[in-house]
């Protein structure tokens, strides 16, 4: 698995979209935030898109994609930080 493009945030209305491309033998995508505590799974309805490629939301903060391969090796993208 490859990361091709890294993510980038693109603002309209108070709304961030994160964007990214990956190659290989995906298994899975999920958007993380960071929080005091560390990152967590960006994975409620505030979060349009979290296990996928593009994902939106209006929750300022600073986020990265965790891809998992099919063998289950993990990469992360960069983080990228979205100020409302």
């Amino acid at each position: 698995m490859k990361i091709t493009s890294q993510p980038t945030a693109a603002v309209t209305d108070g709304t961030a979209t994160f964007s990214f491309t990956a190659t290989g033998d995906v298994r899975t995508y999920q958007w993380e935030r960071y929080k005091t505590s560390g990152w967590v799974n960006a994975n409620t309805s505030s979060y349009v898109g979290y296990d996928t490629t593009t994902m939106s939301t209006t929750v300022g903060g600073t986020y990265r994609c965790r891809i998992t391969d099919l063998a289950g090796n993990i990469t992360y993208t960069n983080e990228v930080t979205f100020t409302k």
